[in-house]
């Protein structure tokens, strides 16, 4: 289950894609995450210098993340002004080992 924001770039792709893909990244990743959240950042930029495939539903499966989780939208629900997406997952893979990254290690929350 994933919660975006209705404001988000990737609110809409979702809703067209219909699948997303939960890349979890390392915390010494922290400044590459920051770039696919930053705003006013061309989305075709995001993904410059980034090593990545194409999973199973065409999501991006990044080659450096410490396991991922590909799925396919089955439910959607809009609660104002963020959509819940919850998926089936379609594939998975622990890739590495690390410490994943979480919301703690930005002292706030960072949404969606």
């Amino acid at each position: 289950m994933i919660c975006i924001s209705e404001e988000r770039y990737t609110h809409g792709m979702l809703k067209e894609s219909e699948a997303f893909a939960i890349n979890i990244m390392d915390r010494k990743q922290k400044e590459l995450v920051d770039g696919f959240m930053a705003r006013g950042i061309p989305k075709s930029a995001k993904f410059e210098g980034i090593n990545y495939r194409d999973g199973l539903t065409g999501c991006p499966i990044l080659e450096d993340a410490l396991a991922y989780l590909e799925c396919r939208i089955t439910l959607s629900h809009d609660t104002g002004d963020h959509t819940i997406f919850v998926g089936e997952v379609v594939e998975a893979a622990s890739i590495r080992e690390g410490i994943p990254l979480s919301e703690s290690d930005y002292g706030h929350s960072y949404g969606g």
